[in-house]
């Protein structure tokens, strides 16, 4: 039986009979965030799919465009969805709560980087693209500090490191404590070759199925990996990036893959003495903007 991939709106069922002793219709949990949903509602397309894991792609330039970035620097909506998701105090928060938390902060502070930072300086309509070319002038990508919280100055490494993998050593060295594999899963650095953005919100209620179904869809999308044949495959160099989760070798990413993977990629490594790596691909790290439909051409006609 095949894994269930999409990324499901989360309900509550209301229990109480309802007069006749019907019992009343499933309604939506409020969403913790309301702003942040609703930009992802807005601009995080859902691209593929049918068959295959759908993937998502972020319009920033559409939302660039629509918060006329081009006239100021100022965003009166990116404002209060980053005081909605920072104005918190994460130490009373329950270990669930934090995690959720954290998962959104960190996605929310990638898009808003980048939506500020879209243009090319003293060009005009030219966008960087790749995520380590965004904001060079005011710091590296992800040790720039961005939010503060609970009184404190944080770099999207420090947001990582610190709340969602609860790891207290210093973010400018490497990581070495081993981590739930899905957490990487569930964060997105906007890079095509990376996991997907979560179209729903992370939620402490369902965090457990969110990130079951964010690491499904990373073993099920092929620039992760892939099966050229019956006997080779292709895992990408993400899992290296990412040792202390997956180990060295392929042999810890494989059991993820098996774990987590459809049903043809655990049947695919039931055997494998019988399968080889054929490559490892680089992480495409053009950044994860929608892909606009061009206009079709005119006709000679002119239809």
């Amino acid at each position: 039986m095949k894994r269930l991939l999409a990324f499901v709106p989360i309900v509550i069922v209301v229990l109480t009979l309802a007069p006749g002793g019907v019992r009343a219709a499933a309604t939506p949990a409020p969403a913790p965030f309301p702003e942040y949903q609703a930009l992802l509602d807005q601009y995080c397309i859902r691209t593929g799919g049918g068959k295959t894991a759908f993937d998502t792609q972020f319009d920033y330039q559409q939302l660039y465009s629509d918060e006329q970035l081009w006239k100021s620097d100022k965003s009166a909506r990116l404002d209060r969805i980053h005081a909605e998701l920072t104005d918190v105090r994460p130490s009373t928060m329950s270990p669930a709560e934090r995690l959720a938390w954290a998962l959104d902060t960190y996605n929310f502070l990638v898009i808003e980087r980048i939506t500020r930072h879209l243009l090319v300086t003293h060009h005009v309509w030219v966008r960087f693209d790749r995520v380590e070319q965004f904001g060079q002038r005011e710091g590296p990508f992800f040790r720039m500090p961005l939010a503060t919280i609970e009184g404190r100055r944080y770099t999207l490494e420090q947001i990582e490191r610190t709340f969602v993998y609860g790891d207290t050593s210093d973010a400018g060295a490497p990581r070495r404590t081993p981590a739930d594999p899905r957490l990487s899963c569930a964060l997105c650095g906007a890079r095509r070759g990376g996991p997907p953005l979560s179209p729903r919100e992370f939620r402490a209620d369902s965090l457990e199925a969110q990130l079951d179904d964010a690491a499904a869809h990373v073993a099920a999308l092929p620039r992760f990996f892939e099966m050229p044949s019956e006997h080779a495959y292709r895992l990408s160099q993400w899992f290296t990036e990412r040792t202390p989760d997956f180990g060295t070798g392929d042999d810890g990413a494989l059991a993820f893959i098996e774990k987590y993977g459809t049903h043809e990629e655990r049947h695919f490594l039931r055997d494998r003495k019988k399968i080889y790596p054929s490559s490892m691909p680089a992480v495409d790290g053009r950044v994860n903007q929608y892909d606009r439909p061009k206009n079709r051409p005119l006709a000679p006609d002119g239809s």
